[in-house]
């Protein structure tokens, strides 16, 4: 084995069994392109671990990726996703967890909801109106 196949062995370990805080601790933000490969794992836990990583890393450019889980076959997953995209933070999560709120699984639901509250605050303190969010950022 080589080192780089060593340490995405280590990460995976590490992010299975302790979390994403761990690799960020570990790794820092070279754990990015990391990270967005797992969000595939066909282990759920390191799905949801690997989005809550991704959503501590606070990088916008996890969006793109984070988003595509709303869809996920497993409502944990699709829990987890929806608090993650919260901590993140970016404006753009918006109108998906705004359908999230009718996903049939009452936790994504609630879990939407939540991180809906959280970015209509970070947009209300930003200036912007419901509704009015910059076409940049939608």
């Amino acid at each position: 084995m080589n080192m780089v196949s060593d340490m995405k062995g280590e990460m995976k370990t590490n992010l299975k069994k302790e979390g994403g805080s761990n690799i960020l601790a570990l790794y820092g933000n070279k754990a990015f392109d990391y990270l967005v490969t797992r969000l595939w794992d066909q282990d759920k836990w390191v799905r949801i671990a690997a989005a809550d990583a991704l959503a501590g890393l606070e990088d916008l450019r996890a969006y793109r990726y984070m988003v595509t889980l709303l869809g996920d076959q497993d409502p944990d997953v699709r829990f987890a996703v929806s608090v993650s995209l919260g901590k993140l933070g970016d404006a753009r999560a918006i109108r998906p967890l705004e359908s999230a709120c009718h996903d049939r699984n009452y936790f994504v639901r609630q879990g939407a909801g939540e991180s809906l509250k959280r970015l209509y605050e970070i947009t209300a303190a930003r200036g912007w109106q419901r509704g009015k969010i910059p076409a940049d950022i939608r």
